[in-house]
C-alpha cells in the first residue's frame, strides 16, 4: 500500500471503489462505456469520503499477470502494465490519495495489502462499495467482506448504493437492468445492505 496504516485505527469508514478502469469502462475486450453513468454519482460519495475526518478511500483496481489463470474464463483484460489498467479520468482526483489495491481476480478479498488493512482498520463501523461490474467485482468482494467479519464477530455495515454501482450489457445475453437486480438480491440474502441514495 502506497500510504502509511499507522493511522487506520480512527477511521470508521471506508468508501471502495472497483475496478473503474479504462478496461472496463472505455475500450478492451470487456469494456462498456455505459458503466460510465454510475460515476457522478461515485463522485458525490467519494467528495464526502475526502472530507470526512473519519473516513478514507481505498481504489481496487484490475492489474492481471499475463498469463492469468482468469483468462480460460474472461478474454484477456486488464494485463499489467496497459492502459486497461489506469483509472478513468473522471475519478484520478479521488485515486490520488487513496489506498490502491492491485487485484489478480474477479475478488480483492484476498489481496495480501487488502488483508491488512481491513487487521489495521480496528475501530471500522462501515464499507461502502462502488463501481463494476454489480454482478462480478463488486458482488464478489462484498459477500466475502461480509463473511470476513462475520468470522472475526467484528460489527461492520456492508452498503452498496444502487446508483453507484453498473454492469455491462449485451442485448439478448446479460441485460444490465436484470443482472444488476439479481446482484442486488444475492448481495441482501448475504447481509449486504443495499440502499438508494435519497433513502428511497
Amino acid at each position: 500500500m502506497e500510504k502509511v496504516v499507522n493511522y487506520l485505527e480512527t477511521i470508521k469508514k471506508l468508501v471502495i471503489n472497483i475496478d473503474m478502469v479504462v478496461g472496463f469502462c472505455e475500450k478492451g475486450a470487456l469494456a462498456d462505456p455505459g458503466i460510465k453513468r454510475a460515476i457522478p454519482y461515485q463522485i458525490e460519495r467519494l467528495e464526502l469520503a475526502k472530507n470526512d475526518k473519519e473516513a478514507d478511500i481505498v481504489f481496487v483496481e484490475e492489474d492481471h499477470d499475463e498469463n492469468c489463470e482468469e483468462f480460460k474464463y474472461f478474454p484477456p483484460h486488464c494485463v499489467k502494465g496497459t492502459e486497461e489498467c489506469n483509472v478513468v479520468d473522471e475519478l484520478k482526483e479521488y485515486e490520488d490519495d487513496a489506498f490502491i489495491i492491485k487485484k489478480n481476480s474477479t475478488s480483492g478479498i484476498f489481496v495480501k495489502d487488502f488483508e491488512e488493512l481491513l487487521e489495521s482498520a480496528k475501530n471500522l463501523e462501515k464499507v461502502e462499495l462502488q463501481g463494476c461490474c454489480t454482478d462480478l467485482c463488486v458482488m464478489n468482494l462484498a459477500i466475502p467482506l461480509r463473511n470476513y467479519f462475520n468470522q472475526h464477530n467484528r460489527n461492520v455495515d456492508i452498503e452498496v448504493y444502487e446508483e453507484t454501482v453498473e454492469t455491462y450489457n449485451i442485448p439478448g445475453v446479460h441485460e444490465r437492468d436484470e443482472y444488476n437486480k439479481w446482484a442486488f438480491k444475492f448481495m441482501e440474502l448475504n447481509g449486504v445492505k443495499v440502499k438508494k441514495l435519497g433513502g428511497k
